[in-house]
């Protein structure tokens, strides 16, 4: 069996332009490893705090001596459960299921990734010092200047391509890796991308870190000079025009 640890992630599923890195949709063969994959329902999925589960995919293995049955899955995963379990937790993981079932998985996750990508645009209008972690161009045109529809649709517009400069990252393949559009990484001053070289002047991202949750808004982490949202479905126009607004206000006072 192969552990796929998927605490970030969980609803790659749902978007098409991500499908093909979750392990959930592999076609395994009896010749294949089943696999497990764990998830932190409660990150960016319909859960409360804690909620998290562990997904087994070993039907092609039925009738094989590797084969893990439930019953031996289950009392191995009774070990290291608690005897007085808080039950909504286990509720709330049948409630997200319910919520992602169907078209309504895929629907829901298609409206957050429009709406991320509407909010950096917004932030590229409104902002010049705090910019979404995207690649500027495009095909030749500004990352902003393509359709939402677009953009959502293909992942070229998120991803690393070798030898690019917006990033300042080495050793990788094309179509290796790419932004999670559903995280919203935005950088601040102080490095550049190109050199990576620190510039002379620069804007800790602790301190908008802090200024954004003295009003109101409270981000996921940050680093020296990065900050993370992340986005889910829950997630409104209202909610991102308010943090535009306040990354503009945050802006003035430098």
């Amino acid at each position: 069996y192969i552990l796929f640890d998927s605490a970030w992630v969980g609803y790659e599923q749902f978007i098409p332009m991500m499908a093909d890195c979750s392990p959930l949709l592999l076609e395994l063969t009896p010749d294949d490893p089943g696999i497990f994959v764990t998830q932190s329902v409660h990150k960016q999925q319909a859960g409360f705090s804690q909620t998290s589960q562990i997904h087994k995919k070993d039907n092609h293995l039925r009738g094989q001596a590797r084969f893990c049955p439930h019953k031996r899955l289950n009392n191995v995963f009774m070990l290291h459960a608690s005897t007085s379990p808080f039950y909504p937790l286990f509720a709330a993981l049948d409630v997200n299921a319910k919520i992602h079932e169907g078209e309504s998985g895929r629907r829901l996750w298609a409206e957050c990734v429009a709406l991320g990508i509407e909010a950096r645009k917004a932030i590229i209008a409104n902002c010049k010092m705090i910019q979404p972690f995207i690649p500027p161009v495009v095909a030749g045109r500004p990352w902003q200047d393509h359709p939402t529809e677009a953009i959502a649709r293909e992942r070229r517009f998120f991803s690393f391509e070798p030898d690019a400069r917006w990033h300042g990252f080495e050793g990788y393949a094309d179509d290796q890796y790419f932004v999670d559009p559903c995280k919203l990484l935005l950088t601040t001053p102080g490095i550049d991308a190109e050199s990576g070289e620190y510039s002379e002047f620069g804007i800790p991202a602790t301190i908008l870190a802090h200024y954004l949750r003295e009003n109101g808004i409270v981000p996921e982490k940050c680093d020296l000079n990065s900050i993370l949202f992340l986005l889910t479905p829950a997630e409104s126009a209202e909610k991102m025009a308010q943090l535009v607004a306040m990354l503009g206000q945050f802006e003035q006072h430098i």
